[in-house]
Formats: structure tokens, C-alpha cells, sequence
């Protein structure tokens, strides 16, 4: 994971990394999640957010590869859905049976306009300022490495506007999935507990 999160003129950014507890498992805090932020030029960020397959070493190398090309393929000023093309190629190509959940959102700060592309990945969250909060359905293609095996390629780009004040809220299913519930379940009770949270996104 990055050592420090780059400021970004124009908004504020605030990342939460917590590693799954269990008993008797040093391997719960080894895993495959990962966030990037990457600043772009023009005014525009980039952040990611994925999940490798697996709770072992071999998914946390995995992760700390799929980030160093994700982050290279956006700065080299791809669009968001060849970053992710581009990613799932990468991974396929890998000695590993692997895949990963990614979601990738670019936002241009100076209009609010952010493209969001997702792989597998659950949909992010956006709260207004008037603190009401609401999951974004992104269309979406196949986890990466498993689109480049079955040759699916095309990842559908949903575009979304953030007014001043509004924040976009990505994470992993780690923090909305329990076994045995349902996933929107989850989901949902994310969104209420957002939505009467600080509106700091430090707090």
C-alpha cells in the first residue's frame, strides 16, 4: 500500500486500511486489498481501489504488482477502461491463478465530472452535502485476469457528477460482507451509517 496519500488541490482525501481479525492467524493480516490515488494532468486524480483473490503472501504479491501497473497505465493518460483492459491483460499474463475485483474512478475537479469504470468490484457510495447518501450502479465487466481469459474486454464507463461538498466513497466487500448475509444487505446499512456520519472525511 502507498507509504503517504499525495494531497490533491481541490479536494480532500482520506484513506482507512483495518485487516480482518480472527484467532490463532498471523495470515489475517496478509491479503490482496489495496488503494492508490493517482494524481493526473489537467486537474484530474485518479483512485483505485481493489481486491486480489486469496488472504495468503502469493495474493499480497499479486496486489503489489496489479497496483504498480494500474498506476503506470493511468499516468501514462489512458482512458479509464483501457486502464482496466490493459490491467486485466496484465494479470491474466501472470504466473498465477488469481484474479482480482478492481473499481478505477477518474474525477476532473475543476467540473465535479468523475468516470467510473468497475471490475467485479461493488459499486462506490457518494454523499451530498446536504449529508444524504446513495450507492452508484456502475456497470461493469468482469474481475481482472478473468476478462482477459474469456476474452471480454470492454469495460462500460459510468459517469457521475460530485457538486461542491460531495464525496465519493469507494471500498472493498470486506467492510460490507458477513457470512451468511447478503451483500446489498450490507450495502445498505453502509449508506444509513453514512449519511448520519461526520461530514469530515478525517473524522
Amino acid at each position: 500500500l502507498p507509504r503517504t496519500i499525495p494531497s490533491v488541490p481541490g479536494a480532500d482525501v482520506a484513506v482507512r486500511y483495518r485487516a480482518a481479525s480472527g484467532e490463532g492467524s498471523l495470515a489475517r493480516d496478509i491479503g490482496g486489498d489495496w488503494y492508490d490515488l493517482i494524481p493526473l494532468p489537467g486537474g484530474r486524480v485518479g483512485a483505485v481501489i481493489g481486491d486480489v483473490q486469496g488472504h495468503d503472501t502469493h495474493a499480497a504479491a499479486v496486489m503489489g504488482q496489479l497496483r504498480i501497473v494500474l498506476r503506470a497505465y493511468a499516468a501514462e493518460g489512458h482512458t479509464p477502461a483501457t486502464v482496466m483492459a490493459r490491467a486485466s491483460v496484465f494479470l491474466h499474463e501472470l504466473d498465477t491463478d488469481r484474479f482480482a475485483t478492481c473499481l478505477y474512478a477518474e474525477a476532473d475537479l475543476a467540473t465535479g465530472v468523475v468516470q467510473v469504470v468497475r471490475a467485479g468490484h461493488i459499486d462506490p457510495l457518494v454523499r451530498l452535502a446536504d449529508g444524504s447518501c446513495r450507492r452508484v450502479t456502475v456497470d461493469g465487466g468482469l474481475p481482472l485476469g478473468l476478462s482477459a481469459e474469456f476474452g471480454q474486454l470492454e469495460y462500460p464507463v459510468s459517469t457521475l457528477e460530485l457538486d461542491p461538498g460531495g464525496t465519493l466513497l469507494l471500498c472493498t466487500d470486506g467492510l460490507v460482507e458477513q457470512p451468511g448475509a447478503d451483500l446489498d444487505d450490507g450495502m445498505r446499512t453502509l449508506t444509513s451509517l453514512i449519511a448520519v456520519g461526520p461530514a469530515d472525511v478525517w473524522e
